[in-house]
């Protein structure tokens, strides 16, 4: 498994990642969120599913690399966390990348790739 919109299809409903052809994938919102949506429509819980499928995919790629043989080092991609009180909880997601410094932001580096 690696970070490749296949596998993240996996985990999301069906329909929400196409390849349309012509070197084009389409990310269908209104799937992932499961509602019919505007423009004007708030971004807020489709983006947190967005990040919570990428999160589940991290842990999903994890899982092997901190059973092999021996064990590979954890990917950080996106992380999910609970947070805040009781009375006002927040949930947290941490998305990192890593670059190359040579390239800064121009060559990001994929962590599953070997």
């Amino acid at each position: 498994m690696q970070l490749t919109f296949e596998d993240l299809a996996t985990l999301l409903p069906p329909g929400s990642i196409e390849f349309i052809g012509n070197n084009q994938l389409k990310l269908n919102l209104t799937q992932l969120s499961g509602e019919d949506l505007r423009l004007e429509s708030s971004l807020l819980e489709t983006v947190a599913k967005l990040l919570d499928a990428l999160a589940q995919l991290t842990s999903q790629i994890n899982e092997p690399r901190i059973q092999a043989v021996p064990p590979k080092p954890k990917i950080r991609f996106v992380d999910k966390d609970f947070d805040g009180t009781p009375s006002n909880p927040e949930i947290v997601f941490d998305c990192r990348f890593g670059i190359n410094p040579a390239s800064f932001s121009n060559n990001l580096f994929d962590p599953t790739a070997e």
